[in-house]
Order: structure tokens, then C-alpha cells, then sequence
């Protein structure tokens, strides 16, 4: 992997086309990351992006803000089928991506826990 700055973990992984995240919590999760099989970019807990290359290469892309990447974790808790998606707030970019770690649905219920 290179990287033009030093990646700043907890970071996620966001599917491009798709509102599907995935949150990695450190370099040890990263180096056992699998590939994703399409356009993949990941943005670390500055709200930098980067582009994924096949070869695992990470290639500077923008600084996303802290409302850019609750958008996407929005979408993504929507595509869970957690509800009320709207009220999800984060005060940081590694608060917002620690919050990814969290969001899941109990068994028949449609409300995050």
C-alpha cells in the first residue's frame, strides 16, 4: 500500500455505486481487507479519500467534510434498514466513522441498537 499522506485510522471503505461501507478499524484490519470487485475508495478519519487501485495502492483523491461522509452513512444505515436515518449526527470525522462500527438492526426490529 502507499499513500501519499499517513493514513489516520478508524477509517471506512465506500463501495462507489452503492451505499454499502465498510469500516476498518485499523492497518492490521486494512492489510486483511479483501479487494473490493469494483471501484472502492477509502476515506480515513481526517475525511481524506482515496482511490483504490486493483493492486491495493491508495491514491489521493479530496478531503470530504464531516457532513459528506454522514451522507453516506445515512445511506448506508438506510440500506440496513435502520430507520430515522436522518437524525444520525456525529460532532467528528472519527466519531461519524466510529459510529459505522456500531450501527446494526436487531432481529426483527427496524431500529438500530
Amino acid at each position: 500500500m502507499s499513500a501519499p499522506t499517513p493514513l489516520s485510522w478508524p477509517a471506512l471503505i465506500h463501495h462507489l455505486g452503492d451505499a454499502e461501507l465498510e469500516y476498518i478499524a485499523d492497518d492490521s484490519a486494512w492489510q486483511t481487507w479483501g479487494a473490493s470487485p469494483g471501484a472502492a475508495r477509502l476515506i480515513d478519519s481526517h475525511g481524506i479519500a482515496y482511490a483504490i487501485t486493483p493492486d491495493r495502492r491508495l491514491n489521493l483523491l479530496n478531503h470530504m467534510t464531516l457532513e459528506e461522509i454522514l451522507i453516506l452513512i445515512r445511506a448506508h444505515a438506510a440500506q440496513e434498514g435502520i430507520c430515522c436515518t436522518s437524525k444520525i449526527g456525529a460532532i467528528s470525522i472519527p466519531a461519524a466513522i466510529n459510529l459505522l462500527s456500531s450501527l446494526s438492526v436487531e432481529p426483527g426490529c427496524n431500529q438500530a441498537i
